[in-house]
C-alpha cells in the first residue's frame, strides 16, 4: 500500500510539472509573437523612412515635371483655341509627363475648374470673389496640375489653384428698410408730402428760443 501510495504521488507531481512546462512554453510564444511583432513594426517604420527619403530627394525634380506638365496643358489650350495642329504635339507630351510620374506610382489628383476645394489636395495661391453663393469654395482656375502617391495619405505635390470666395453684392448688403413715418409720407398725397417735408425740415420754435437763451 504504501508503494503504491508513493507511486500515486509521484504522478501527481509528474502531472504538475508537465503543466508548468505548458504554461512555460505558452508564456515563450507569447513572447517571440510579441517579439516578431515589434521586429515587424520596427521594418515597416524603416521602409517608411527609406520611402521619404527617397521622395524628399526627388521632389525638385518631381515639382519641375509638374511645371512643365501645366506649361504643357496652357500651351495645349491655348493652340486648341487657336485651331493649330500643334496641340496634339502638346497632349503627347504632356500625356508623356502623366506616363513618367505614373511609373513611380505618382497620379494626378484631378484638380479640376468647379470641383470643390480641398486642402488636402490643393494648394490656394489666390481668391477670387464672387456673388453667387452656390462657388462659395469652389476652384476657379488650375494653375499647376497636383500629383499623389497611390495609396499615401499625403498628397507629394499639392495642386496650385485659384477659389472662388463668396461676397454679397453691395445693392444687397446695403438694403435699408422703410420707417413707418417714411411709408405713410410716401403714400400721402402730393401736398400733404410738402408740408410733411416742410416741417422736417424746419426747427421747433420752443428749440430756437432755448438755443437763443
Amino acid at each position: 500500500m504504501a508503494q503504491i501510495e508513493e507511486e500515486r504521488i509521484d504522478a501527481g507531481r509528474g502531472s504538475e510539472s508537465i503543466a508548468d512546462l505548458a504554461e512555460q512554453i505558452r508564456r515563450f510564444h507569447e513572447r517571440t509573437e510579441r517579439h516578431e511583432q515589434i521586429i515587424r513594426q520596427m521594418q515597416e517604420r524603416i521602409t517608411e523612412l527609406q520611402g521619404d527619403q527617397v521622395q524628399a530627394l526627388l521632389k525638385p525634380a518631381l515639382v519641375r515635371f509638374a511645371g512643365l506638365h501645366a506649361q504643357a496643358s496652357d500651351a495645349e489650350a491655348e493652340a486648341i483655341e487657336r485651331g493649330e495642329h500643334a496641340a496634339r504635339d502638346l497632349a503627347f507630351f504632356r500625356t508623356a509627363i502623366e506616363e513618367a510620374l505614373a511609373l513611380i506610382d505618382l497620379d494626378s489628383v484631378a484638380a479640376a475648374v468647379g470641383i470643390p476645394f480641398d486642402p488636402a489636395r490643393h494648394h490656394a495661391t489666390a481668391v477670387v470673389a464672387t456673388p453667387a453663393r452656390e462657388l462659395d469654395q469652389t476652384v476657379q482656375r488650375v494653375i499647376r496640375q497636383g500629383f499623389a502617391y497611390t495609396d499615401a495619405t499625403r498628397t507629394a505635390i499639392p495642386a496650385q489653384v485659384v477659389i472662388f470666395r463668396y461676397e454679397a453684392a453691395d445693392d444687397e448688403a446695403q438694403i435699408v428698410e422703410p420707417t413707418a413715418t417714411e411709408v405713410a409720407i410716401d403714400e400721402a398725397s402730393p401736398a400733404v408730402q410738402d408740408e410733411t417735408a416742410d416741417a422736417l425740415q424746419t426747427p421747433a420754435s420752443g428749440t430756437s428760443e432755448g438755443e437763443e437763451q
